[in-house]
């Protein structure tokens, strides 16, 4: 089991592809060079023989006295020189092909092998040797030329039981032709220069390999190695450990795959604490307005509350059962917009209209705290293209916020108008305390307070900013929010125009 384990590694099968690929492409390679490398050879050897034999010839014809049996001993031992040098076997003969021993002579090794080819010439009563078959007196042709094969050369090489290399060219004395020399060599002597060649191509090829094999051992492990700490890390993440990240060690796409990983972690671990937080918070914004109305009710029915102050309590007890039915329909609210659930209608409205309406609402709370509200509108109807009801919350949502941390006596600021690019935009300002370049990193938090010490508000839930920034993200709209201590906040959405 373990055995599989590792074959199944990224790790081991990328060593064993690399591997596998090297071996294929040098032994294809190695046949391919093998088999061309033996035209190679055969053709410059062919070519060394033609220029030995054309010095030959020419030796001949210094010395030829139309008697090849009265050639000087000088020229014998040029010949065998040149036979040695070759590694081949050189017979001389006349036009009839009628061959002299002393004519023949060999430069192959293997002694038993010139033997083996004497052996196969007819024997005349005087001591001359001739060639066994015509064909072999008359390869040259009328046209003169050099002739070559690789083969048995008419049965002349069959009893040594391989091929034989035979380049011939006829010798003339005034262009009157006397005879022919041949050279003959063995094939397996050939293939010994391409063998020698291919060990050295072998030797050449396992170097390579090995250093290769070390080349792609590292590299394997550097590339599987943050894969590696991947699985770790997911392991880690698994069981609820999010400390561990990713050592990036590349700018490659392993590098960016590494980044991504660690990122998602991070976003894991914010999306825990958000989920923990959230339901610490959940739990506390209960807990109070449960508390309050178990404690008031136990009051009244056990008699520590006396009947004349009952009516005020159970107003209490109403106002904290309303608050908290509001805050779980803004949680079911808020689950739905960002689950997706809530779907959004674009279409074009008075977004001017939309505001009138909503400040409507709230004369109540700005009568009561003597809030002046300045809207100023940059045409009588401004059309924009959003969902106008969840607009309409948003706005809401916006100026309740704002009256909510305005002073008494303070004005609130609302402006409707088309900025540079032609976007409707909303700017909702009141005169507060105003907020923190710490605070503002967390105002679309649920349940987030900026005045730790301000106890919240019968109305308010903690949910009415992160209801508004889904409900604009969730449209692809744009908000900002522009704050800071003393001099209160200014919330500006942007929606598209509708006339467009």
């Amino acid at each position: 089991m373990k055995q599989n384990k590792v074959f199944k590694s990224i790790f081991v099968k990328l060593v064993l592809i690399y591997i596998s690929i090297s071996i294929i492409s040098f032994i294809a390679l190695g046949s391919v060079f093998y088999y061309f490398s033996g035209d190679f050879i055969y053709s410059e050897k062919k070519s060394m023989i033609t220029g030995s034999i054309d010095g030959v010839v020419s030796v001949l014809q210094s010395t030829y006295n139309r008697n090849l049996s009265t050639v000087f001993p000088l020229v014998n031992a040029y010949i065998q020189r040149t036979a040695d040098s070759l590694g081949a076997m050189i017979v001389i003969a006349d036009k009839d092909g009628n061959i002299y021993p002393s004519l023949i002579k060999s430069g192959i090794k293997d002694s038993s092998l010139s033997s083996t080819v004497i052996s196969k010439f007819l024997r005349g009563s005087s001591g001359v040797l001739k060639f066994p078959d015509q064909k072999q007196i008359n390869v040259i042709g009328s046209d003169g030329g050099t002739y070559s094969e690789i083969g048995n050369f008419y049965d002349l090489f069959s009893d040594t039981g391989f091929s034989w290399l035979t380049v011939a060219n006829e010798f003339s004395i005034n262009n009157v032709p006397e005879g022919n020399v041949y050279v003959f060599l063995p094939v397996p002597d050939l293939d010994a220069g391409r063998v020698k060649i291919l060990q050295i191509f072998s030797l050449c090829a396992l170097g390579i390999a090995l250093l290769a094999t070390i080349t792609i051992y590292f590299v394997s492990r550097r590339i599987t190695r943050p894969i590696k700490s991947m699985r770790v890390a997911a392991q880690e993440v698994v069981a609820g450990k999010f400390d561990k990240r990713v050592e990036i060690i590349s700018g490659d796409e392993i590098g960016e795959l590494s980044d991504s990983f660690n990122q998602m972690i991070d976003s894991l671990e914010n999306l825990e604490n958000m989920r923990r937080e959230f339901i610490s918070n959940v739990s506390h914004e209960i807990r109070t307005p449960m508390t309050s109305i178990s404690g008031f009710v136990e009051g009244i029915l056990d008699g520590t509350i006396p009947s004349e102050r009952q009516e005020y309590y159970l107003q209490i007890v109403k106002n904290e059962s309303v608050r908290l039915n509001k805050m779980l329909n803004d949680l079911l609210e808020l689950v739905s917009i960002e689950s997706g659930k809530e779907i959004f209608e674009a279409k074009d409205f008075d977004i001017c209209e939309i505001c009138k309406r909503a400040i409507v609402m709230f004369e109540k709370p700005i009568v009561e705290k003597n809030i002046r509200i300045n809207a100023t509108y940059e045409y009588e109807s401004i059309i924009a293209r959003a969902d106008s009801d969840s607009i309409q919350r948003v706005i809401m949502n916006l100026i309740q916020n704002a009256i909510k941390f305005s002073q008494s006596g303070s004005p609130i600021e609302i402006k409707v108008y088309y900025d540079s690019h032609k976007m409707v935009c909303v700017s909702i300002k009141d005169h507060g305390k105003g907020m923190s370049r710490d605070d503002m990193k967390y105002i679309w938090d649920r349940f987030y307070k900026a005045d730790k010490s301000r106890i919240r508000d019968d109305a308010g839930t903690g949910l009415g900013l992160a209801i508004v920034k889904n409900i604009i993200d969730s449209q692809g709209l744009k908000i900002d929010v522009n704050s800071s201590v003393g001099s209160g906040t200014e919330f500006i959405i942007c929606i598209n125009n509708g006339e467009e």
